[in-house]
């Protein structure tokens, strides 16, 4: 085509903005329905990842309410004085609050925020059904609290039965729960991939069309616009670049917030439990020794009853802080929650993890914590496992152990570690 008059300038020029402005258009509209499409998943991503967090949290308070219920009906038998009886009970009735709380929250779905979201129809099934996890729970809580109300002590050992027997199989519709919950976070991530995935087509497909409809009869109407269309081209393929980047940072960043403890940047216990599952069975397979050291911060309810819930959090990142630089490469440290952390130690001797485990006690015990014009010492207690002491069989029972271990520091005066006792696995 060539132009020969000003009129028929001016119509190519007016036919060239309307397919440029709806071209642009198109775009426009495109990207912030994509920006908004990915920003509901990744927002519920974040909800399903607190979710898998508390109920592997009630998971965990389960065994320990278990175990202090033992405590409590056998501390005659066990020797426990009076101010390490009151100590357990005053720990156990937290707990069972505690896990009273989060059951009411998550069979509600509600948040920390008081923020409700949606519960799958499996999640429902599961609380509500059946199962009927809610109330089971509640008659679980109900049976232990009968523990601390109970003066005789036959009358505590029928319950203790009772709750033994009623506590594995909760324990393992507690575990339905948590992996229900990482089942749903796993689907949202393969959402993500899928909608990313979904985005690039349409957006080639989009370009396609405007490439064929738009800018292919411009470039036929005239030559000198070929250089602009290709500068817009490109634009868009950046744009699309941009995107694609974008959104692997967001699953990067999505997987950190899955397994590693948002205050401390620490490992949290789901890498706990898996990393020493594989190195139980190297053990297994190729005799390798390896520790696991359990720290608990003395008193550490103190710090934020006295100088506020900040501080607290600063002595947290402090101690992740001292225990990542104590350790080899190689080691591990995880926060298993609140004040208690965990070392995973690989391919090391007993006296060296012995070693180890004194040296990491007397830098804490050494370090000065400040902030905010508030200077604090801080001591740990510890509990101290070697695979040459004792051979386990999960991790549970090398957990249960090693926490046994840490109360018998605590019980010893506490600012010290002791080691499993090769008695502790009968």
């Amino acid at each position: 085509m060539v132009i020969t008059t000003s009129t028929e300038l001016k119509q190519l020029k007016r036919s060239m903005t309307i397919r440029y402005v709806i071209a642009i258009t198109l775009i426009a509209l495109f990207s912030v329905a994509a920006f908004l499409s990915m920003d509901v998943v990744v927002k519920g991503m974040d909800k399903n990842a607190y979710l898998v967090n508390i109920s592997g949290k009630q998971r965990l308070l389960s065994q320990y309410i278990a175990l202090d219920a033992y405590r409590v009906y056998s501390a005659d038998q066990i020797g426990l004085s009076e101010e390490a009886l009151q100590f357990i009970k005053k720990r156990l009735t937290k707990n069972l609050n505690k896990m009273a709380e989060v059951n009411e929250m998550l069979s509600r779905g509600e948040l920390s925020k008081g923020e409700i979201v949606n519960l799958s129809p499996e999640i429902n099934e599961i609380y509500f059904g059946e199962v009927n996890l809610k109330f089971r729970v509640q008659q679980y809580l109900a049976l232990v609290r009968l523990v601390l109300d109970l003066p005789d002590y036959e009358q505590k050992k029928i319950i203790l039965l009772d709750i033994e027997r009623f506590s594995e199989g909760l324990l393992a519709d507690l575990d339905k729960v948590v992996l229900q919950f990482q089942e749903e976070g796993e689907a949202r991530l393969q959402k993500i991939k899928d909608t990313k995935f979904a985005l690039l087509l349409l957006t080639l497909f989009v370009l396609g069309l405007e490439v064929l409809f738009i800018f292919r009869p411009m470039v036929n109407q005239i030559i000198a616009l070929s250089k602009q269309r290709e500068e817009a081209l490109e634009h868009l393929e950046r744009q699309v670049m941009l995107r694609t980047l974008h959104l692997e940072k967001m699953n990067q960043k999505l997987n950190r917030l899955a397994h590693h403890d948002a205050l401390t940047g620490l490992r949290n216990r789901l890498d706990l439990e898996a990393n020493i599952e594989e190195v139980i069975e190297a053990s297994r397979e190729h005799g390798t020794e390896y520790a696991v050291l359990m720290l608990d911060i003395d008193w550490f309810k103190s710090v934020n009853d006295q100088y506020g819930h900040d501080m607290g959090d600063y002595v947290l990142r402090e101690l992740a802080q001292i225990l990542t630089k104590s350790v080899r490469e190689g080691d591990h440290v995880y926060r298993a929650g609140g004040e208690e952390f965990v070392v995973l130690l690989n391919r090391i001797s007993y006296l060296d993890a012995k070693h180890k485990a004194e040296q990491i006690r007397q830098a804490v015990a050494s370090h000065v914590f400040a902030s905010n014009g508030v200077k604090l010492y801080k001591t740990l207690s510890g509990g101290l496992y070697h695979s040459s002491l004792v051979q386990v069989s999960s991790v549970k029972e090398l957990l249960k152990i090693t926490d046994s271990a840490l109360y018998a520091a605590k019980h010893a005066g506490r600012n010290c570690i002791m080691e499993v006792e090769k008695t502790s696995v009968t």
